[in-house]
């Protein structure tokens, strides 16, 4: 490059003639031009030294795509044992596994406590002869006391019933002639009885009415009066052996104290066995009657009113009461039962008309004679025109005899 500037200078300066003078002294080197233009790579020349020392590690480049599985490896050996996890829940009961044989027999247990005593079972058929010798018994005072409210005579049975399977609730003569022992203050409450033996019938006639029965057993009131003016009171059989009443002072009969019950058994065969589906009051005569109780109860019989008061028949009573036969109340009479005829006004003419219109005799309203859900005898009458022949009832079924 310094070369070709040199010449140009020359150049310049010649002769202005055109002839060329003595070449001059060469000049000093000029500045170094700019770099020219890169030249085109020449061939690869032949290996040359030794490979230079590995560069530094370039930074990690981003995750490529995931290749595909490849097969799986060769199972490794098992590793320790863990611990051992929480207990699971129980599982379903497996199938019961066949019996195992019978071991030998082990020693007797030492002797439990006697259980309660069963229910009474039913009564066998009435003895024969009957009679005098049908002694009544006492057979204990009620645990529980009550007031004067009994649910009734038929309650009072129950009562007793309950405490005692089989009894009934003592009249005053029965405590007497069963010589019942002591008792504490304030006594027990005792039935009011008959006891002439000029009737069959064992119980004072049977009222809500009644003065010396706290309102024929249903009334725990002080001041109740049962007949609408004077003070109820009732019979108590009291700490001495005696009988009396539960009168306390003016305005106060004492049918709210609580007392214990005199229960007693025997006295007579007769029994009652039981209560029939419901039949209006044609029940195809006295035979009919009986052959109803017979096919309900075996043996039995239509009861009478002097036997369903012998029988003394526990609640519960239905509620219409159950039908039951005029009977002979006369105990030196051999007849049982009153003198039978369709014109009876008492048994729906002789137990063969439903008719709640029914006139036996040609004039007067029949009905028939049924024991109360209280325990009482009544008859079925409803109102004037409806002597209530027509309504349904069980029938009242006995065995057994009266004492002679």
């Amino acid at each position: 490059m310094r070369l070709a500037l040199a010449l140009a200078f020359l150049l310049g300066c010649g002769d202005p003639d055109g002839s060329d003078g003595t070449p001059g002294p060469a000049g000093e080197p000029g500045l170094q031009g700019p770099a020219g233009p890169a030249g085109p790579p020449g061939p690869q020349g032949p290996g040359g030294g030794d490979q230079g020392p590995a560069g530094p590690q370039g930074p990690i480049g981003p995750d490529g795509a995931d290749g595909a599985q490849g097969p799986a490896g060769p199972q490794g050996d098992a590793g320790a044992q863990g611990p051992a996890g929480a207990t699971g829940g129980n599982g379903p009961a497996g199938p019961a596994g066949p019996p195992g044989s019978t071991g030998s027999t082990g020693p007797a247990g030492a002797t439990g406590a006697a259980g309660p005593a069963g229910p009474v079972g039913p009564r066998g058929p009435a003895g024969f002869g009957g009679g005098s010798d049908l002694e009544v018994a006492f057979v204990g005072f009620t645990q529980v006391k009550h007031g004067g409210d009994l649910a009734g005579r038929a309650g009072a049975h129950a009562i007793c019933a309950g405490e005692f399977p089989g009894s009934h609730f003592c009249t005053d003569w029965e405590v007497d002639q069963a010589n019942a022992p002591q008792i504490a203050n304030p006594g027990a409450w005792v039935d009011a009885g008959a006891s002439t033996v000029s009737s069959r019938l064992f119980r004072a006639s049977y009222s809500t009415s009644s003065l010396n029965t706290c309102a024929g057993w249903t009334s725990s009131s002080p001041t109740v009066k049962p007949d609408g003016g004077n003070l109820g009171r009732g019979l108590v059989f009291t700490s001495l052996g005696g009988i009396s009443t539960s009168f306390v002072a003016n305005n106060d009969g004492g049918c709210e104290n609580v007392r214990s019950l005199a229960c007693c058994l025997g006295g007579t065969s007769v029994q009652f066995r039981g209560f029939t589906t419901p039949h209006t009051g044609d029940l195809a005569g006295r035979s009919g009657a009986n052959a109803i109780c017979h096919a309900a109860f075996s043996g039995s019989h239509f009861c009478t009113d002097w036997e369903v008061d012998q029988a003394a028949i526990p609640a519960p009573i239905p509620a219409l009461g159950a039908w039951v036969d005029a009977g002979n109340h006369d105990p030196t009479n051999r007849l049982y039962r009153a003198s039978y005829s369709t014109s009876s006004l008492n048994t729906c003419a002789g137990w063969t008309s439903s008719s709640a219109t029914v006139k036996p005799d040609g004039g007067n309203l029949g009905r028939g004679l049924l024991i109360t859900p209280l325990g009482g005898i009544s008859n079925s009458f409803v109102a004037n025109n409806d002597g209530g022949c027509e309504n349904a009832r069980p029938l009242a079924c006995c065995d057994g005899i009266p004492p002679q």
